[in-house]
């Protein structure tokens, strides 16, 4: 193990991913939701139309069953349930997403609990969730330390929030981050790694796992956590505990 200077702070490392302690967090401000029309066309579009089998969205189901213990799950920004399909083998699922369209379909196709809210203006149940789900959804908040509080009071005593936001570290995750940011113009909140470190901690998080996410296609990716992912992801990977 060995320490990394970052932002005045030391940062444990090991071989195969980033785990922070507790920080002194950023000064908080109004939070808002950049909004975008995620109507049928959005969902229809090339980059939209992940298939529910493909690697991208096993990986992540194979992280929730790694990390998170059987029980209620919550998934923000479900979109049309790509994700819930697979986690409802094993969690009772629910999900908020802020399309009218995706909710409409995922009621109609799967029947789960979906409500059609923004995340900002929702209002969650204080510690009910074993495990909440937020996969490419913080940067889309202008406050996302705001949400991440709500999270962290709607999770029981050791329950996980996972999720990713774009890497904007080193330089293939900084020129990722600003390609993206020029496509998607609802990204407000790509921050640097220790930005996020201090969100996390300063929202009540005891334990931060940071690790890299690189694909080759929108529906194929795998997960990095030799040394090399701090310079070959182009997604940050988290996993906080309460």
């Amino acid at each position: 193990m060995t320490g990394t200077l970052c932002g005045g702070r030391v940062l444990r490392m090991n071989d195969k991913s980033m785990v922070f302690g507790r920080g002194k967090p950023p000064a908080g401000r109004t939070m808002s939701t950049k909004r975008a029309p995620y109507d049928r066309q959005y969902y229809e579009n090339g980059l939209a139309r992940l298939a529910r089998n493909s690697r991208r969205y096993r990986n992540r189901f194979e992280l929730i069953r790694e990390v998170i213990k059987p029980g209620r799950f919550l998934e923000i920004g479900c979109g049309t349930g790509e994700l819930l399909s697979l986690v409802a083998a094993s969690y009772q699922v629910e999900g908020i997403d802020l399309s009218s369209h995706a909710v409409s379909e995922l009621r109609a196709q799967q029947g789960f609990s979906v409500r059609h809210e923004d995340i900002n203006e929702s209002l969650l149940e204080d510690g009910c969730y074993e495990g909440i789900a937020a996969f490419n959804v913080l940067e889309h908040l202008s406050e996302p330390g705001a949400v991440l509080r709500k999270i962290v009071n709607a999770l029981k005593p050791g329950g996980v929030l996972v999720g990713s936001v774009p890497y904007n570290g080193a330089f293939l995750g900084r020129i990722h981050t600003l390609l993206t940011n020029l496509m998607d113009r609802t990204h407000v909140s790509t921050y640097p790694p220790n930005q996020w470190y201090d969100l996390f901690t300063g929202s009540g998080f005891h334990r931060i796992e940071l690790f890299g996410e690189t694909n080759i296609a929108f529906n194929a990716g795998w997960y990095l956590r030799g040394p090399q992912w701090r310079w070959q992801a182009l997604n940050l990977m988290f996993v906080c505990w309460k």
